[in-house]
């Protein structure tokens, strides 16, 4: 009896072991068939969507070098671009410049200060400039700490001190006072030569004083209104401002420069963000090579 009792158990043990491992191995062997599925869907939906942003890319790359390549068209464009903006954002202005409106050496120092700076840290530390020192001239004879300390507040305080200095200096030593009046009387072309012949001074920061400083037409072109350019096909996606600046200056009316700028600016704002642009509710994306409109869905 106890014979076949073990003989009994051993054969029961034998029949659960050979059954636990049939069962593992069906586990595994549908593990591997499930996990090569999802690898193979995984791969295909990379390809199609590779595929399909390669189509896209191409297709916007297409359009904008339509409009890049059409001088005319684009002129055409500007208008069109003008008058929209002109309808959304009537009665825009500079926060930052309008306050120093036909003061070249204030507009000159407040646009050094707005580099790489939004308007309103910009606007704080032009104020506390101001508010610390009495005139420009003491800007240059106190110690570079104590404008250093004014422009804390504003960021880059000490390059920014260096630079605005380094362009007070030079226009001291040009004119032998601190002043850009005799650039009144200058072309346009000579005031702009001379302007990003200064310290710190570039082609954006030389056409802010041209026209908010001088009264005399010109088109800046900040981070903004580069973003702005580039999606509507004004400009190549790697395309420097300094180009872009050009461009505009050849294709905008010299009446519309400005209020144009001052739009664009508001425009990248507000609507056409760097980033989650709100596209839906542009009414210029039907120029844009960046709006990509919804696919209609199917209906069954």
């Amino acid at each position: 009896v106890n014979l076949s009792y073990l003989l009994f158990d051993r054969f029961v043990r034998l029949y659960c072991f050979i059954s636990v491992v049939s069962r593992y191995s069906d586990v595994l062997e549908y593990t591997e068939i499930r996990l090569g599925q999802k690898m193979q869907t995984k791969q295909e939906k990379n390809r199609i969507m590779h595929e399909r942003s390669h189509s896209d890319e191409n297709h916007r790359s297409q359009d904008c070098s339509g409009k890049v390549a059409g001088r005319d068209s684009m002129k055409d464009d500007i208008l069109y671009l003008y008058d929209t903006m002109n309808r959304l954002y009537p009665g825009a202005y500079s926060v930052l410049l309008e306050s120093s409106r036909g003061n070249p050496i204030d507009v000159l120092v407040a646009t050094i200060l707005s580099q790489a700076t939004n308007d309103t840290l910009s606007a704080r530390a032009f104020t506390e400039l101001k508010s610390r020192f009495p005139d420009w001239e003491s800007v240059l004879s106190q110690d570079p700490a104590c404008v250093e300390e004014a422009l804390a507040c504003g960021g880059l305080h000490r390059e920014k001190t260096r630079k605005i200095r380094g362009a007070l200096g030079k226009i001291k030593e040009e004119f032998n006072e601190i002043t850009l009046d005799p650039l009144f009387d200058w072309t346009k072309e000579r005031s702009f030569e001379y302007l990003t012949s200064l310290p710190g001074v570039g082609p954006k920061t030389a056409a802010c004083v041209l026209v908010f400083g001088l009264g005399k037409p010109a088109f800046p072109v900040d981070t903004h209104i580069l973003r702005v350019a580039r999606r509507l096909g004004f400009a190549g996606e790697k395309e420097s401002a300094a180009s872009v600046q050009e461009t505009f200056e050849q294709l905008v009316p010299e009446e519309l420069k400005m209020p144009l700028h001052i739009m664009l600016i508001e425009h990248g704002r507000k609507v056409c963000s760097s980033r989650k642009p709100k596209c839906p509710l542009c009414p210029i994306s039907d120029m844009c090579c960046f709006f990509q409109p919804p696919k209609a869905s199917k209906t069954q």
